[in-house]
């Protein structure tokens, strides 16, 4: 199993099919200036701050000290400055959260520039390319640590493993997104016995007692998307991480969607191997997200034969 697009979409709520989020990479002086232009601090602010974490991102806490008080008459230019450095701070602590939890690429500002198009990026796909790969990462002997957006993958587990369901919220509804149906637990500590029985239970774990559409009853509020067909890559600024949803979700799918044949530990470990081989799906997710209309979901050109061809539009199968 695997977390899919069609998760994303119906436990976060937030849009999948639609611009790519991508921007480049920053040195030390472009990405004082984007500070300064993009949030209104004076140059010394924005050097200093840069040079508290030794790198091209700020402190989580910095953003909500320079920007929790507007005053009581803020100009149109200072709310602006505010909301960027509120979504930049909400990125950074959500979808993007790094290992050390309390700060956030500045990089992110790029996006942010255009409030009204903020809203157009396909802002989950970016956070399952972010997580997939903070996953692979974390499973690797030496790591300590994880990174990515965990409530994502809290809630992904609820939705589909009852028997680690915490109670549910009460004036839930289902239109509202799938990620507001549980009450949190509180932090059960991390006592080995703790740890020994949650692994007992995935030991024991039959397939009878995994909810593989758990969003059947909702699917009036919560459809089944074309983009939930999709199989090839996802893509978020240097991240390129495979997608291969068939495992789980093939069985409501309108079409079959075949196993591609790569070597994941390629992608994940060398990607400029892919390079060469998804630049022209990439073009086609962004040429037809920008291209389109509101309400647009991927036809058949983006997807998968059971012949492991690659189609896509004017490109010829390899």
């Amino acid at each position: 199993m695997t977390i899919t697009l069609d998760d994303v979409a119906t436990i976060l709520g937030i849009p999948v099919i639609s611009k790519v989020v991508s921007y480049p990479k920053l040195d030390d002086a472009v990405a004082r200036d984007l500070l300064v232009s993009a949030l209104g601090v004076e140059d010394s602010d924005a050097s200093l701050a840069l040079r508290d974490v030794r790198g091209q991102s700020v402190k989580l806490l910095w953003l909500k000290t320079k920007f929790s008080n507007l005053g009581d008459a803020p100009t149109v230019e200072k709310t602006t400055y505010a909301a960027r450095a509120y979504l930049l701070y909400l990125l950074g602590s959500t979808l993007f959260i790094d290992k050390s939890g309390g700060r956030v690429s500045i990089d992110l500002l790029h996006v942010l520039q255009d409030l009204d198009t903020v809203h157009k990026y396909g802002w989950g796909v970016a956070a399952l390319a972010t997580l997939y790969r903070h996953l692979g990462m974390a499973s690797k002997s030496d790591c300590k640590q994880i990174a990515g957006y965990l409530t994502l993958l809290e809630a992904w587990v609820y939705e589909h493993f009852p028997m680690f369901q915490p109670p549910r919220k009460v004036g839930y509804v289902d239109v509202d997104p799938c990620v507001q149906h549980w009450v949190p637990l509180k932090d059960q500590g991390s006592s080995l016995s703790h740890l020994y029985i949650l692994r007992e239970a995935l030991d024991d774990l039959q397939s009878e007692s995994v909810v593989w559409d758990p969003y059947s009853s909702i699917r009036a509020h919560h459809p089944l998307e074309e983009f939930a067909y999709y199989a090839g890559f996802l893509y978020c600024v240097d991240i390129v991480e495979p997608y291969q949803p068939d495992r789980c979700i093939d069985h409501a799918l309108k079409i079959g969607l075949p196993v591609l044949d790569l070597d994941r530990a390629d992608a994940c470990r060398d990607p400029t191997v892919l390079y060469g081989t998804i630049c022209a799906i990439v073009r086609v997710l962004q040429g037809r997200a920008d291209a389109v209309e509101e309400g647009y979901t991927p036809d058949i050109d983006l997807m998968y034969s059971r012949a492991n061809r690659r189609h896509c539009s004017g490109g010829s199968s390899t």
